[in-house]
């Protein structure tokens, strides 16, 4: 099993698929999403995501049994503000992090990638379908479907 930050190495080091250059989360990205959901993100996130360019890298990931291939997009950091502020998508987001889960991905479809904020620096990572969530606590019963890969996984799924 790979370790999330030699994962995150590998996939900062892989070309971008439309060309532009990947970006790190700052200190002031942090601070404008703590202004909105305090204390959004492990400490152990944050640090992954300041320490390698991810913000804008993008794979395929198979979802379900049925080989429905959707994108997972690791989002750059105004797209990031945009989740946690915008009315469209800012109810998700805080909803999650209501319930303990950290939405750190996105398809461009409205679903997500997420995990739960349980402690565990390398998590176990759900699909997270928002017209199957009802807003409460979220499951596999209610808006996720297991991804059967734990974070360090996924990332090094993508920099393959």
């Amino acid at each position: 099993m790979p370790d999330v930050r030699s994962a995150a190495a590998a996939l900062e080091r892989r070309p971008s698929h439309d060309g532009v250059p990947y970006e790190r989360y700052t200190d002031e990205l942090w601070s404008l999403i703590d202004a909105r959901l305090p204390g959004f993100g492990p400490a152990w996130l944050r640090h992954l995501l300041k320490d390698f360019r991810l913000g804008g890298a993008c794979f395929q990931l198979k979802v379900d049994e049925n080989s429905w291939t959707g994108r997972c997009i690791i989002p750059r950091p105004s797209s990031a503000l945009s989740a946690v502020y915008h009315a469209q998508t800012a109810w998700a987001s805080e909803g999650l992090f209501t319930h303990r889960f950290v939405c750190f991905a996105d398809g461009q479809d409205g679903y997500g990638r997420v995990f739960r904020d349980d402690g565990n620096p390398d998590p176990d990572v759900f699909f997270f379908e928002q017209s199957a969530w009802d807003g409460g606590e979220a499951s596999e019963n209610n808006g996720l479907l297991r991804v059967g890969m734990t974070l360090g996984e996924l990332l090094s799924f993508g920099a393959s």
